[in-house]
């Protein structure tokens, strides 16, 4: 047999019924560009394709704080690859950590126990919490000179109102300062 002036080897032990021609049964193209013949079966990839629902479980049946890294064997809680990345990237899956681990110690740390009373009543959500710790961190790493030069420009910024509330805080915080000696 011959096409587009090159031979096809048909010496092997091949067990698929080919043609050089597309036709309705034989519709399914085998070969390289240059050597194209037609067969009644298509090629069978030789791995099936896990469904969503199933890559579902095996993510509900794990930790909730794995990532998708950690699924696939390259994060810090987990070094056996259970999905492949083309898995993980499906956007029909849900994971239930994305994006860097939250340590909650730190968090806490550097809270006030006020701040951290609130949260824990539900006065105030998780967000809230995290920017005030930030704050207090950021705040705590300045030496005393910058803290006197930041109060200062923070005062010279506040209004009538914001005065007024500033000393009813500092009264009630002197008032519950002398009640507790």
């Amino acid at each position: 047999m011959k096409k587009k002036g090159k031979e096809i080897r048909t010496d092997k032990d091949n067990t698929i019924d080919t043609s050089p021609v597309k036709t309705d049964v034989y519709k399914y193209p085998r070969g390289n560009r240059y050597n194209i013949v037609y067969a009644k079966t298509p090629i069978n990839n030789q791995h099936v394709r896990r469904s969503d629902e199933e890559l579902q479980k095996i993510i509900d049946s794990k930790p909730k704080n794995w990532t998708k890294k950690d699924f696939r064997g390259e994060g810090k809680l987990n070094n056996q690859e259970i999905l492949t990345r083309k898995e993980t990237d499906r956007k029909t899956l849900t994971f239930y950590q994305i994006g860097k681990r939250i340590n909650m110690k730190n968090i806490f740390d550097n809270s006030t126990e006020e701040s951290i009373r609130e949260f824990k009543k539900g006065e105030i959500d998780f967000e809230t919490l995290k920017n005030r710790s930030s704050t207090i961190k950021w705040y705590s790493n300045k030496s005393d000179q910058e803290k006197k030069l930041y109060n200062q420009k923070v005062y010279e910024n506040l209004t009538e109102e914001q005065l007024e509330a500033k000393k009813q805080r500092q009264r009630d915080y002197y008032e519950k300062i002398t009640e507790k000696k």
